[in-house]
């Protein structure tokens, strides 16, 4: 009878995620956020405060498809390059919007070379609130720092727990199987987590993927 259950409950939570991923809409603002790789974790101060993230020259798609995504909405959005090895994105606004998604601890033992104090970010999840927002934020770390093997897929997060357990969270309640998590306790930490994603999120996935590497055929 518990099985019974069980699997009938299953059943609902399947259905009403498949209910769901037909209403997603890519939300551009976690997205980014999930594409973010601080690998030496987030932090702000009153220097380089317009820095959004840095991108290899094998990720310009990805880089080309957020200026697209918010160049119209902020109009000190920029990309710096050197050369052309090493791009960085950058706006003081739109940093000011992705602080609002992490805690701030101020940290007087840590300072940058103007002597200025910083802050360290803990990734907020309060302010996840839709599936739109959850399943956006997922695909960015998925595209960011996801691998595919088989129908396997392992996301490696460095040095950061507190993207690594909500990532862990959302793939559980968008039905992903085989669900599995590795830490190397080496310098720097690695975070794995291995996981088969259900018909309808590999759906999603795949589209996403389409759309970013689409650009760099635009550019």
């Amino acid at each position: 009878m518990r099985t019974i259950i069980k699997s009938f409950l299953l059943l609902i939570v399947q259905f009403s995620f498949s209910q769901e991923i037909q209403k997603f809409v890519l939300d551009n603002e976690y997205f980014l956020l999930g594409s973010t790789n601080h690998t030496i974790g987030q932090w702000k101060g009153t220097k380089n405060n317009d820095f959004i993230n840095s991108f290899y020259a094998s990720e310009k798609p990805l880089l080309l498809f957020h200026y697209n995504a918010f160049k119209k909405k902020y109009q000190d959005l920029k990309i710096d390059s050197i050369e052309k090895k090493m791009y960085f994105l950058k706006s003081s606004e739109l940093t000011k919007k992705i602080n609002l998604h992490y805690n701030w601890t101020y940290d007087s033992g840590v300072s940058n070379e103007e002597k200025d104090s910083l802050f360290f970010g803990i990734l907020n999840p309060k302010t996840f609130k839709t599936y739109s927002q959850k399943i956006s934020f997922l695909l960015g770390t998925i595209i960011r720092d996801g691998k595919k093997k088989k129908n396997t897929y392992y996301i490696t997060i460095i040095n950061n727990p507190d993207k690594f357990n909500m990532c862990l969270k959302i793939l559980k309640e968008v039905n992903c199987r085989k669900i599995k998590t590795k830490t190397t306790n080496n310098i720097p930490i690695s975070y794995i987590i291995y996981f088969e994603p259900s018909k309808t999120f590999n759906i999603v996935l795949k589209k996403t993927n389409e759309i970013i590497y689409a650009d760099l055929q635009k550019s």
